[in-house]
């Protein structure tokens, strides 16, 4: 069946024998069923738009009759469905603001009440109670927008598991009628904003607060899954947990659950006098035991972070050392001393000052100014400070700062820069090298006196260990193993560690070792050094020097991933793994897997579980 010529192709309602498609090629029943099921669904769009538009035009006809305006405000019934289009509105929108001289991304909003303490604060307001008197703040995500009218509009606003309602009435905003709607359409779900107004509860009694001002803090730029389907799908909450806690607020409960849990543990051990510390794996640019801190806020600027960090180390140095001021010898105890003052306040000095000062410039006043890119990227070449392209002000005031350039090439991070795009409030953020800090309270300047376990070559005295390990670094980029231990007589669960090892390609043949490796030539036959029961070639050999020396030229990367609550054993079980020493226990369940999409890594990953038995060789009950 084929269409006469000079007319268009349209898809027959019915597929019969011999049916050509609009290039005169044979189609397929399948074909024709799919192009069938499209055309349906673009039926039934288009049928639902124009629906949706002979509504909008009944509403302004209503609206025109009644003398209100002819603008409607948007919700989320009339939301662009295309994510393609949806995020193309958005940045043409986010750039429409830069260039009419709006910040789409301010870098402070004060929030003066949570909405957890806003719910606990006002819900026993009546229903219709309204309480103007008392002004609010609050900030959160919108993930309801219903509009009834054209000068009223209702958000759902959640922050930190809590939500309530937003009754934007264009009377409380004053101005314009088409500036107050302006404002409201330009609110898309998923946007973070910041309200102030005052609270009270809707005439169905639903917890509200009625605001006079309203500023949209974040866009989100990508389309978000909607509230009726959700998101379900669990290799993408997994992959994109930030996506996860958007959609799914039951998932937020779980990890602040977790958080508790760690933070309960911490304390009943600390108040029983125990002392924490971590020992894991290293590489070469790692210590195994290295402890920092750091913590992101929302609605917080420098400002606020200048503050806390004041009250916190001026706090920490007058508790540890009784005062504010101390000694520190950056070069040894028999070094000079300097003389270091904690009392707060701190000296606040601006980067520009500071900088001036250090330089002896003066800076031009309008640092947004080409002028004053120019000036830096001169004052860059003049004090031999390399600064990569793109040589905006910020990167150049950045590395003048500095006086250095990258010590380590960043990657770009497009996982995390598409969760900014879903939307990020304005935030501080902060850290703190723990390790250094307490070298200076404790007046240390080598930072292995502050750690338990510091990393430590292997002794040249012990030359057939020494030997193994330089060749093990040499050919396979090793660059450190290490071991954590449970408590003596733990179980097997308390006493596991899990790691990861890389498998090599073989070389000379797999022999009776771990697949695909080598077999050095004084190692023990397979039968004499395999545990009892590990007859299998997976198993790897336990109990000998030599086992100890093939497991360093076999393995390219080991890395603790988990240590059990006590450690006692873990520097003694690490030294005498670098020295060949014999070592008490098995390598067991060994399961090679691919690596994840975004691997670095070339070839396969052994996942690998090390237990400390009671005695060498037995492996736990129950397990294969």
């Amino acid at each position: 069946m084929t269409s006469a010529p000079g007319e268009a192709w349209v898809l027959p309602e019915k597929y019969e024998d011999g049916l050509v498609d609009e290039k005169g090629e044979p189609l397929s029943k399948s074909e024709f069923k799919r192009r069938q099921k499209l055309a349906q669904k673009e039926k039934e769009m288009a049928e639902k738009k124009a629906k949706q538009a002979a509504e909008a035009v009944a509403r302004a006809a209503a609206k025109a009759a009644k003398g209100e305006a002819a603008v409607a405000l948007e919700d989320d019934s009339n939301e662009e469905t295309d994510p393609t289009k949806y995020y193309e509105n958005r940045v043409r929108a986010v750039t429409a603001a830069k260039a009419r001289g709006d910040n789409p991304y301010p870098h402070k909003f004060h929030v003066s009440i949570q909405l957890p303490a806003y719910v606990a604060q006002y819900g026993s307001l009546e229903p219709g109670q309204q309480v103007p008197e008392e002004g609010v703040s609050l900030a959160g995500r919108v993930v309801r927008k219903a509009a009834s009218g054209a000068k009223l509009i209702f958000f759902d606003l959640r922050s930190e598991g809590a939500k309530i309602q937003v009754m934007c009435d264009a009377r409380n905003f004053g101005g314009a009628l088409e500036d107050f709607q302006r404002l409201m359409n330009s609110v898309k779900r998923g946007d973070i904003v910041g309200v102030g107004g005052f609270p009270g509860k809707s005439k169905r009694g639903e917890l509200s607060v009625f605001p006079r001002s309203l500023q949209v803090l974040a866009p989100c730029l990508h389309m978000p899954p909607g509230g009726h389907f959700g998101l379900k799908d669990q290799e993408t909450r997994y992959r994109q947990r930030y996506l996860d806690l958007i959609v799914n607020p039951e998932v937020q409960d779980i990890f602040r659950t977790r958080s508790r849990i760690i933070g309960g543990v911490r304390r009943f051990l600390d108040e029983r006098g125990f002392l924490e510390f971590r020992n894991e794996g290293i590489d070469l640019t790692h210590n195994p035991e290295f402890t920092t801190c750091e913590f992101y806020q929302a609605y917080a600027d420098y400002n606020d972070l200048i503050a806390m960090t004041e009250e916190l180390i001026s706090g920490l140095v007058l508790a540890i050392k009784g005062t504010y001021k101390i000694q520190y010898h950056p070069d040894g105890p028999e070094g000079k001393a300097i003389d270091i003052d904690f009392t707060p306040p701190f000296r606040r000095i601006s980067m520009c000052a500071g900088l001036e000062e250090a330089l002896d410039v003066k800076l031009p006043a309008d640092m947004d100014s080409e002028e004053a890119r120019l000036v830096l990227v001169e004052l860059c070449k003049k004090h031999g400070v390399e600064c990569s392209p793109p040589h905006t002000t910020a990167r150049l005031l950045d590395k003048l700062a500095k006086a250095q350039g990258d010590d380590q090439a960043m990657f770009v991070d497009e996982n995390f820069c598409t969760a900014l795009e879903y939307g990020l409030p304005p935030t501080g953020g902060w850290g703190l090298g723990i390790d250094r800090f307490t070298m200076m309270l404790t007046d240390k300047n080598n930072i292995k006196e502050v750690l338990l376990f510091p990393a430590m070559k292997p002794d040249a005295s012990d030359k057939p260990a020494a030997a193994a390990a330089a060749a093990a670094a040499a050919a396979d980029g090793v660059a450190g193993l290490s071991i954590a231990q449970g408590a003596p007589g733990a179980g097997a669960d308390a006493s596991m560690v899990l790691a990861q090892a890389q498998a090599t390609p073989s070389r000379t043949g797999s022999g009776a070792g771990w697949p695909g490796t080598p077999t050095p030539a004084d190692a023990p036959p397979a039968a004499a050094a395999s545990p009892a029961g590990c007859s299998s070639p997976r198993r790897a050999r336990g109990g000998a020097a030599g086992a100890t020396e093939a497991a360093l030229e076999r393995f390219r990367r080991v890395v603790v991933l988990e240590a059990a609550a006590t450690r006692a054993a873990a520097h003694a079980d690490r030294q005498a793994l670098v020295h060949g020493q014999p070592l008490e226990g098995v390598v067991r369940s060994v399961s090679p897997q691919p690596l994840a999409p975004g691997g670095t890594r070339e070839g396969t990953e052994a996942r690998l579980r090390l237990w400390r038995g009671s005695r060498a060789g037995q492996a736990p009950s129950g397990e294969p």
